[in-house]
């Protein structure tokens, strides 16, 4: 009737694998908006808030969270 469900562990592994490459290049990209003409055209957005909290995370400029979007996808 269907394809059968995953089961607990397959399901776990490949979350586990997507948090991982996922973070892993998020780190990446936001390391390379730090370039001198990223950082002061885009990235520098992103860095006007100077607490370190949550909520200005994703603060950001407009070609910035297309980039994160577009690559992630």
């Amino acid at each position: 009737m269907g394809l059968p469900m995953p089961s607990a562990w397959e399901v776990a592994a490949q979350l586990g694998v997507y948090f991982v490459v996922e973070d892993y290049f998020n780190y990446w990209l936001h390391r390379a908006l730090h370039c001198r003409w990223c950082y002061e055209h885009v990235h520098r957005v992103h860095h006007e808030f100077t607490a370190p909290i949550g909520f200005a995370a994703p603060y950001a400029h407009w070609a910035e969270i297309t980039s994160h979007d577009i690559f992630k996808f």
